[in-house]
């Protein structure tokens, strides 16, 4: 898949799952009317429309539902396209229009006219909406625990929910009282997610397929479960090798949005190991875990909440299984990650791979090297060491000790950032 087309697919794959399943903190309404925009990041824009409160309406001419073919059905088409052979569906066209009108800070007013100009370019019939109201209510009907995180925008540091009135960030001191000097983050707790999917019939009887598959040849390499670290986990007595137990695999990039912006989407995914693959990667089985938006993330602050709820997973968790009269026990586990090399770098907070010490395996530096237009970094072969000295945890850990308690914080240590 080429690099443009896994863009493509990663935002339509964000789009559809946040529309579709997650975007709205409950009890909340969507207010887009008479919103002030500032000269703000794209994150403070989006993320000031979540507010909580309820959307106000300033004409009762906006609850006009007579104009399209989505207002006449009380029930939303989410994954269907806009009109026959359309290339987006009717979610992802809602999403964009809302990104839309928190960039250019639409009214009320405003924003049923871009809905009614983008109906009439689209061929009849189609089940786009003209209607304010149906447009709100599309995002109302949307359930989910979404909580939003608010943090520094100086130092990165996470606030706590108690922090709702702190004037002042408790790292660097800067005034945080208003609203443009926090950012925000999305989490949808995993453990909910985790629930449901155990709720649904025939998803328990999924998870058994380690114990059942049948492999073509002993010593082939056909799925996660040969890898090293899979099996040494499956043993009798094992973690993975309880029933109820799960592994997981997480995976991260970034998406730009527009291409005269820094501004991007970077969600985080969660995939199921033990369910069968080519059920592993459906879009009902994910776990859609958190989204952030801006230039590139934090992962120190993004990644906070969602440890917390990893290790609650790992001391175990309670869930409701259909046709079993008590609740069994799930415990889960991060087995492994994915992800392609500039976003591993901003997982791992090291200097990006084309870098002084980029590689995460050895320690060699590697030099510039004159391209005739510019310079380059490169590794050349070392006769004497190919592959080394080799890079380990506890170097790592060291490294990153070294670098957060320098002199000069702003300098790597071996590759690591603090």
């Amino acid at each position: 898949m080429t690099s443009s087309k896994k863009k493509r697919w990663l935002l339509n794959k964000t789009m559809t799952l946040l529309v579709n399943q997650w975007f709205f903190l409950e009890d909340s309404d969507l207010k887009l009317n008479m919103m002030r925009v500032d000269d703000v990041d794209m994150a403070d824009e989006w993320f000031d429309t979540f507010s909580g409160e309820e959307l106000e309406f300033q004409q009762e001419a906006l609850f006009d539902c007579s104009n399209s073919t989505a207002d006449l059905d009380p029930t939303f088409k989410e994954n269907e396209p806009i009109f026959k052979g359309a290339p987006i569906t009717l979610a992802e066209s809602m999403l964009l229009i809302l990104l839309f009108a928190t960039r250019h800070s639409l009214t009320g007013e405003g924003l049923v006219d871009l809905l009614t100009l983008v109906s009439m370019h689209c061929l009849k019939p189609n089940i786009c909406t003209t209607s304010l109201y149906m447009f709100n209510k599309f995002f109302g009907q949307l359930k989910s625990p979404m909580k939003i995180h608010k943090f520094c925008k100086f130092c990165m540091y996470l606030l706590s929910s108690e922090s709702k009135s702190v004037e002042m960030c408790p790292v660097c001191s800067k005034d945080i009282s208003q609203d443009l000097q926090l950012s925000y983050f999305i989490e949808i707790p995993i453990i909910q997610q985790i629930g449901t999917l155990f709720a649904k019939i025939g998803f328990y009887n999924d998870l058994q397929h380690r114990f059942q598959r049948k492999k073509q040849k002993t010593d082939n390499v056909e799925d996660i479960y040969d890898g090293y670290q899979y099996k040494k986990l499956f043993k009798p007595g094992q973690f993975l090798y309880g029933q109820n137990n799960i592994s997981l695999m997480w995976y991260t990039d970034g998406c730009p949005l527009f291409k005269s912006s820094k501004v991007s989407l970077w969600p985080l995914f969660f995939a199921i190991n033990e369910l069968p693959y080519k059920k592993r990667f459906l879009k009902e089985n994910m776990i859609y875990a958190g989204l952030w938006v801006g230039e590139k993330p934090a992962m120190a602050t993004f990644l906070k909440p969602f440890h917390k709820s990893l290790m609650q997973l790992k001391e175990g968790v309670s869930f409701k299984v259909p046709a079993q009269k008590q609740p069994i026990t799930v415990k889960a586990m991060v087995l492994c990650g994915t992800c392609d090399l500039p976003a591993r770098c901003v997982i791992l907070n090291m200097t990006q791979f084309n870098g002084a010490h980029g590689c995460t395996h050895c320690l060699q530096k590697g030099v510039s090297a004159s391209t005739g237009r510019g310079s380059t970094w490169t590794y050349p072969f070392k006769m004497n060491n190919p592959s080394g000295p080799k890079r380990t945890h506890e170097g790592m850990v060291n490294d990153a000790f070294q670098a957060y308690s320098g002199d000069n914080k702003q300098r790597p240590v071996n590759g690591i950032k603090v």
